[in-house]
């Protein structure tokens, strides 16, 4: 509200007129009511727990403060896509545990564990999204993706209705990706690399064990939905 008390106080653009202002905040403050409507029973508030299944091949919680119970495990199954039919629709498989396939990934888990070098560790934290510091603004995977959204915006200059349009498909697009991640983190509940193999030193900059079964990766299902829209909007950018 002090924002937009601010923007409405300010000398009108060129070719802007107050009234364009007032029509803008009216449709804003419409639009913002059925989405804010519409988040209230999406189902992202759903703090419900579940009982992990028990065995080798399963993510297990590690008991210390800075690790919670599982994060939203019935995300998948019960929030409200935009696109997809379910959250199963797409619902991705893995190497057997145990598999020939499934060893020679944990192994090299192992090797990069092991030898992580200062650039390895540099190019982790800036696809983490989640630190402050690698893309100021951005506290989650897509949080980072509208930034860099939004830059890809403006360089292009792209106006307003356009710009609403890449806003708009490509959080639905992280949405969906975040719907059908979880339905299959927690289908598979899948062990973590260092719970399958404890010999895996864990050293890591964040300050807890992310607190989600490990299969698959939540910030490549994301960065993918968000990195395939943006491509069809911005063909020709890196």
């Amino acid at each position: 509200e002090a924002l937009l008390t601010e923007q409405r106080n300010a000398e009108p653009g060129p070719g802007q007129r107050h009234k364009d202002f007032a029509a803008g905040e009216a449709i804003g403050r419409e639009v913002g009511a059925k989405l804010v409507e519409r988040a209230r029973a999406d189902g992202f508030a759903d703090a419900t727990q579940v009982a992990p299944p028990v065995g080798p091949q399963f993510w297990f919680r590690i008991q210390t403060p800075l690790n919670p119970p599982p994060y939203k495990p019935l995300l998948g199954s019960n929030a409200k896509p935009w696109f997809l039919t379910s959250g199963s629709q797409f619902r991705s498989a893995h190497p057997a545990f145990g598999s020939a396939e499934f060893l020679a990934g944990l192994d090299e888990v192992r090797q990069v564990a092991a030898t992580r070098t200062p650039e390895q560790d540099s190019i982790a934290r800036l696809w983490d999204m989640t630190v402050p510091a690698s893309i100021p603004g951005a506290i989650t995977p897509m949080g980072g993706w509208n930034v860099r959204a939004r830059d890809l915006i403006v360089s292009r200059r792209l106006g307003e209705r356009r710009a609403a349009k890449v806003l708009a498909l490509m959080n639905m697009a992280g949405w969906d990706a975040f719907i059908g991640c979880w339905d299959s983190k927690y289908h598979y509940w899948l062990a973590r690399p260092h719970m399958a193999d404890p010999s895996i030193r864990w050293v890591s900059w964040l300050p807890f064990v992310p607190p989600h079964p490990s299969y698959p990766s939540g910030h490549s299902c994301m960065t993918s939905a968000a990195t395939n829209v943006l491509s069809a909007f911005f063909p020709f950018e890196r």
